[in-house]
């Protein structure tokens, strides 16, 4: 991850009279990390794709999410197929 996270030590606000302030996430040069959203999906598929266990679900829909038990109803973007899954972990 650290790889391709980017330090960030501050962020522009843009008024509505156009002006521009900078403010500094902190007083001693903190930083938060940036990472690009296609960068960290590429990132976590490929751990993912790494592990045993892991089961990954493309072109569906998620129609509901039950946490107490935990399941995931899905349907098919292909077949219109409807899928219960149950884990003990669901991540989306």
């Amino acid at each position: 991850m650290r790889d391709i996270a980017v330090p960030c030590y501050g962020r522009y606000i843009h008024s509505l009279d156009g002006s521009v302030e900078y403010q500094p996430y902190g007083n001693h040069r903190e930083a938060i990390h940036s990472v690009s959203r296609n960068e960290l999906n590429d990132l976590l598929l490929d751990v993912a794709l790494e592990q045993t266990g892991i089961h990954l679900h493309f072109e569906e829909k998620c129609l509901e999410v039950d946490l107490d038990t935990p399941e995931v109803v899905f349907q098919s973007l292909r077949t219109d197929e409807i899928t219960h899954v149950r884990a003990d972990r669901v991540i989306g």
